[in-house]
């Protein structure tokens, strides 16, 4: 007669789980990447009669192993169009999850930024098989005060 999994037994196996997730997140973060397998970038104008102001918006994605890392910037440095370039692809094969918190103007409902204002997201995950550490960067750069005059 076999004598039942024990809670003990299941405990230590979830546990002993858990850390080994733990340590692949951690020895894949420190891990030097010299190339990336899976490269995505789509840059494109923003569209005014669409609500979305003026300027360009880049976004990115990048996956291997253990990792991902998403980003999106929007900016307005030159009004008139005319940017190079460099998409590699016409829809971002990020998670959406990602994609909602890197370009929250492009997939959700946070507006545009105004003109004269950039924005720039970043959010890297890492963990193997599944994310364990989450980080993001987020910077938004507004044009510089003009000088105080005094009297």
């Amino acid at each position: 007669m076999r004598s039942p999994i024990r809670p003990r037994t299941i405990a230590v196996c979830l546990i002993l789980g858990v850390l080994s997730v733990a340590a692949s997140a951690f020895l894949i973060a420190y891990w030097p990447r010299t190339n990336y397998p899976n490269h995505a970038r789509l840059d494109r104008d923003r569209h005014p009669e669409d609500g979305e102001g003026r300027g360009f918006i880049a976004l990115s994605y990048v996956s291997g192993v253990g990792y991902e890392r998403a980003s999106g910037w929007v900016s307005q440095q030159e009004t008139s169009g005319g940017y190079n370039y460099a998409s590699t692809t016409g829809v971002m094969p990020w998670p959406q999850s990602m994609g909602r918190q890197v370009a929250p103007w492009l997939i959700g409902d946070e507006p545009w930024p105004p003109d004269r204002v950039s924005r720039h997201l970043l959010l890297l995950r890492i963990g193997w098989p599944f994310s364990m550490l989450e980080g993001g960067w987020s910077q938004t750069m507004r044009p510089p005060r003009p000088p105080a005059r005094f009297a």
